[in-house]
């Protein structure tokens, strides 16, 4: 029996990032106060903020399915915000895909195996260098992440607390200060484009670790 139809939202005419014909996977708006946190996210209801749901050094994952459209190009854009103190790419640097590599987020195609698309981390201050992008580092992303990432912290240096900075914005190429600058050089900043090895009907997984 074929399955029922899928309504999804296309704009095959309007050129975005170079290209033409996108359809739409994810659209998650928490400014929008009817929105809920996908299952296995936590909401922060004081923030209006989705997060992990699971304690300890771990992932929580949603997928959106693509409905079996395959294709070959993925843009995108994650707004975050730091909390308390985390490592980025210094979480787990022996990690591999399939285990909380990163503290931030993480956007892969495909289960066996993940397939990485981008990876959002998220830092503590902006004066160490702790972030790959930042000036100078010795911090390097996974081989699996090479460049396809965004990375920025929330802090200038003051001490941290186990809190929300709702203040900095992550990776949205604003305030980079001190040795962070660099990470908002990223042409297209605040969104993200990536062009697949090969076309994929894969469904997309996000995934929230720390």
């Amino acid at each position: 029996a074929s399955s029922p139809p899928v309504q999804v939202y296309c704009d095959l005419e309007k050129e975005f990032l170079g290209s033409k014909g996108w359809m739409r996977v994810a659209n998650l708006d928490m400014t929008d106060p009817n929105e809920q946190c996908p299952q296995n996210f936590h909401l922060y209801a004081e923030d209006r903020l989705c997060g992990k749901s699971t304690d300890g050094n771990a992932c929580d994952s949603v997928k959106y399915t693509t409905s079996g459209v395959r294709y070959s190009k993925v843009c995108g854009r994650v707004a975050g915000y730091q909390f308390a103190s985390p490592d980025g790419f210094r979480a787990c640097p022996t990690c591999t895909i399939d285990e909380p590599y990163v503290d931030g987020v993480s956007i892969t195609h495909g289960d066996s195996p993940r397939k990485h698309i981008w990876t959002f981390a998220a830092e503590v201050y902006e004066t160490e260098n702790f972030c790959p992008c930042s000036s100078p580092t010795d911090i390097q992303p996974p081989s699996f992440v090479g460049n396809d990432y965004y990375c920025e912290a929330g802090l200038l240096r003051e001490p941290y607390s186990a809190v929300v900075y709702s203040d900095d914005v992550l990776w949205d190429g604003e305030r980079c200060d001190a040795n962070e600058a660099p990470c908002c050089d990223r042409p297209l900043l605040p969104w993200f484009c990536k062009e697949l090895p090969e076309p994929t009907s894969d469904d997309l997984e996000v995934r929230i670790c720390a």
